[in-house]
This record gives structure tokens, sequence and C-alpha cells, in this order.
């Protein structure tokens, strides 16, 4: 049996993107809704615009997805040996670690994180565009898909085998950076890779949300996609859909995988093993007016489910639901403060759901819920009240721990509390009571530019996504500007003066060496590109 899930979106250009429209339809409807608005951090506004500035030099002219070469990259694939690729004598600099003299350093993007049931020691990172990375956190990662075309990936199921088989669920799930080709497989631990059954064309537009095996049974996957929920029974041979729309959200129940909860702007529930789904209508609010569902259950309880809302007007927290009985009924736990804002006290009316909205639930204590939007929350009493339990600044002043903006994964594995954020990959031993930084090493920053002193090729600045301008000094990176790096130049004859951007062309300027910034725009009075490009003048360049 087949259901379909559909939504009515207040911001229309979200379906609109999600769904694979032309770019240039979409912007259209992105500026009707922003008209007469200030965007503010946490609305999701830098994140289209990026996917915006990505996109179109790709699609142009027409905006249209059909454009892209589909068969050049299933064809690099299928090609994938090491041997063939002649990459020419490059060593990688980093970004890989950070000091840090201003506010929310960090790596690169993190979308997912498996660990290996083999070696809990051992972890796997799925990124937006920089493929799967492997390692055990202390600074020894290694890409294992630099074979494959540049890539997301939002999914992993490493398996029990020996070696271990690898799934990886392709395409940016949040960013929409890169869109899913299917899902790949491994069988030795990375070295090569394999289509399996489940192939999409770039053209289709479809993302991977969730890639998850059956417990106890590697041979049965489930993958939920923009274009609906799939299963295998055979390692990827054979894949049927058994669920339709965009499945945001995928849960076995504890003890009982013949139950399982998959949600998209509601919650669907299957007794017989995914095959056949009912939707829940007993549940407030209604789908018309909900951005995402997310889910979170617990050994502790397993008859517990929790569900986070969002709606679909400001992407904000809509409410916390709670059953007790297995889905038979369900309680509101609370729907305020806004635990999706990037306020400490979540007294914003917006958030940005439909990019980061994580929720997981102790495993030994079914009363402990964390949230992760643009922060981190946290609740001892199932929900009924929240504490703010990680800020996106570093450092935060408010005795509460760090971990970077923009939630993509959270969940406890191993006894451990495992995030995925624009950051990189952060890990608390103590259910989030502390964290650590495990992302060194991780060279998955995204840079939009980069200025070398003439003077001195091992001085140079670099504007990174997510991750600020960033300065490497003799060989030591130090994270100097938060936000958004853009483009930056270093003074060719004063390695004391150099110049760096925010988007849209908000300049600042230090004359110490990137110890001190000053705004350096003034009098300007009109937005830049999205990188806004300035230059020396070659004839002198004090100007």
């Amino acid at each position: 049996m087949l259901l379909s899930a559909s939504s009515t979106f207040s911001q229309e250009w979200i379906r609109s993107a999600q769904e694979g429209d032309n770019m240039y339809d979409v912007a259209a409807e992105f500026n009707q809704f922003w008209e007469g608005k200030t965007p503010g951090k946490g609305q999701g506004f830098k994140q289209f615009a990026r996917w915006k500035n990505f996109w179109e030099p790709r699609l142009y002219p027409s905006g249209d997805w059909s454009s892209i070469d589909q068969q050049a990259f299933m064809e690099a694939i299928r090609n994938s040996d090491e041997a063939q690729r002649d990459g020419g004598n490059w060593s990688e600099l980093g970004l890989d670690e950070w000091q840090s003299s201003s506010y929310a350093p960090g790596n690169g993007r993190v979308n997912c994180v498996a660990i290996d049931p083999n070696n809990p020691n051992l972890y796997y990172v799925g990124t937006p565009a920089g493929g799967i990375w492997k390692g055990t956190g202390n600074g020894d990662w290694t890409p294992i898909s630099e074979q494959l075309p540049t890539m997301g990936v939002s999914g992993i199921v490493v398996t029990d085998a020996e070696p271990s088989t690898i799934y990886i669920g392709t395409g940016d799930s949040d960013g929409f950076d890169t869109y899913s080709v299917g899902v790949l497989k491994s069988t030795n631990e990375g070295q090569s890779w394999e289509t399996t059954g489940l192939t999409f064309t770039l053209s289709q537009s479809v993302r991977t949300n969730r890639l998850m095996a059956k417990p106890g049974d590697f041979e049965t996957l489930f993958c939920a996609t923009s274009s609906g929920l799939y299963k295998t029974t055979d390692g990827g041979l054979v894949w049927e859909s058994v669920l339709n729309g965009n499945i945001r959200d995928l849960e076995f129940k504890p003890g009982n995988p013949e139950v399982m909860y998959a949600s998209s702007n509601r919650l669907y529930i299957s007794t017989d093993g995914g095959e056949n789904w009912d939707s829940v209508s007993d549940i407030m609010p209604s789908p018309a007016v909900t951005e995402r569902v997310a889910i979170a259950v617990t050994e502790a309880e397993p008859d517990y489910i929790y569900l986070l809302y969002a709606d679909n007007s400001f992407n904000a927290f809509e409410g916390l639901y709670r059953s007790t009985d297995g889905g038979d009924s369900w309680v509101l736990r609370s729907d305020s403060p806004n635990i999706l804002s990037s306020d400490e006290d979540g007294n914003s009316s917006s958030g940005q759901a439909w990019y980061d909205m994580e929720v997981a639930v102790s495993p030994t204590n079914a009363q402990r819920v964390l949230v992760g939007g643009v922060n981190v929350w946290e609740s001892n009493n199932g929900g009924s009240s929240w504490n703010l339990n990680a800020d996106w600044t570093w450092p935060n002043g408010g005795g509460i721990g760090y971990v970077h903006a923009d939630l993509h994964h959270i969940e406890f594995m191993n006894g451990m509390l495992v995030i995925g954020s624009d950051g990189g990959l952060f890990v608390s031993t103590n259910e989030g009571d502390t964290y650590s930084d495990l992302s060194e090493g991780l060279g998955i920053s995204q840079f939009y530019r980069i200025s070398v002193y003439d003077g001195d090729s091992d001085l140079l600045m670099a504007g990174a996504q997510d991750n600020g301008t960033n300065r490497l000094n003799n060989g030591t990176w130090t994270h100097v500007l938060g936000g958004d790096g853009m483009q930056t130049l270093i003074h060719p004859t004063d390695p004391d003066i150099m110049f760096a951007s925010f988007q849209y062309g908000g300049i600042n300027k230090s004359t110490n060496g990137g110890e001190d910034w000053d705004w350096s725009a003034s009098g300007i009075n009109e937005d830049g590109a999205w990188t806004t490009p300035y230059m020396f003048s070659p004839a002198n360049p004090d100007v």
C-alpha cells in the first residue's frame, strides 16, 4: 500500500527548491517572500543565497536541472579505479584544525555520522559536497570517496561484515548543495564504489534524507528521500517504493524492528516491517501548517515516541508531542520557547527548520530530550521545559558548551551523544554536559576565496562557507572572523594590512595581521554580489 505525503508551504520557495523547479522561478519566489523583510541570523536567508550562488553558473542560462550531465557523472562512478586518476602533486594545507580569535570557529559541514559496529572508536562522517570520511577523531581522518566525483552524503550504513560493507545515501539533504544519484555501495571499506538498484538522475533533484538498516539485518535497508521511502531486502540489488512524499525522518521501535515510524510534515506508522504505512491523523497541528516533523525513540521506554514539529510560515518551533503508548495517544509537551531560533532565550519568532532540525532522547532516561537547530536545547522532564545546552558562539561566556551552529545530525550512539553541524563533528560522553570537537584533520571546508601574501607563500587567508575567515601563517591556522568568509586580500608589501569580507560586500580591514578588525565599507550603501569581488590597484596597492 502506498500513501502520498503532500504539503502546502507558506514559504513557497522551499517547496519549489525541494522539488527541483526551475532555479530562476525558485529565486523569484524567494525574493517575493523576503520583499520588505530584514533577514537575520537563523532564518535561512543565507542558506538559500549560497544555494543560488552555487547553482546559477552551472545552470545558466536556462535554470533547468536537465542541463546537468548525468551520464558523465555515472560514468565517473563506474570508472572509479584509483589508478585511473592523475591528480598531480598536491598536498593538503587545510583548513583541518583551528585556533580562534573570533566567534563560531569550525572546519566544515557534517550531514551525518555512523560508527563502525566492529570498532566503536571508528567514525564515518558524510558531508554536503566533500564525500565520506573515516577516522577515530584523533586527527587521523581519511577521505574514502576521493575516487568519486564531488558529491554529498546524507546517510551512512556500516555493516558488521569483515571487511565492512558501506552504503551511502548521496546528495545534500538539508542544503541542496548536491543532489542524489541514489545509494552507493562499497564492499571493501571504501576503496571502490558501485551503484545499487536505487539510482536517480541529477535532473530529478532528489535528496537522500536518511539511510538505515533494519536492526540485526544488514541486507534490509530503508532509504528516506524527497521522492519517497524505498526498501531493499537483498543488500541493495532491488528496491521497492513503500511510501510516497518527502520523507525526512525514520526510526525503528526499540526491541521490535517490525514497527517503524516515518515522517514528512506528518507521522506514518508501519507494523509489518515497512511494507504498509498508516498516516496518524489525530496529532495536531495539521500537516497544512507544518514544515517538518522529526522523530526520536528511546531504549529506556520502547513505547515512547517524541515528535518535534516546525511550522511552515516561520520555520519555527511548533511543538513537541509525546506518546507513551506506541502512538495510540499523544500529548503536547511544550510549544515555547522557540528552541529552533538562534536566540539564547528562544524569544525570536523565526527559525530555519527546513535546514536544521534534529531531536534525540537519552537511551537510559526517557525524560532527557535534546533538540538541535541553530543551538542545542535540553529538557530533563520530557520536553515540558527547556534550557540552553550549547551555544553557537565561541566563547559564549555563559558557562555552557560550544557546538557550531546549524545541526544536521544529533543521535545517541554507543553511549555518546554525537552531533554533526555546519562546523564539524562534536561528541559528548556525558549526555551533553560537555562537548569535544573531533573535527581536527577533517579537510571539508568549503572555501569561497583564497589570497596569498606576495612576500611569503606561507602566509595566506581564506574565506569559508559557515566557518568565517581563516589565516594560515607558518603552518598554523587561526580563525580570525566568524560568519561566512568571502573575498580576502593581503597587502602585497605590508602583510599587516589585510581585508576580509562577509556576504554581499561587508568588508573589514586589519592593520595588525588579522588580530583586530574594523569595518571598512563606510559610504557603500548598496549590496554587492554574494561573493563581492574587490582588489588592490595594480598601480598603487594602497588603493
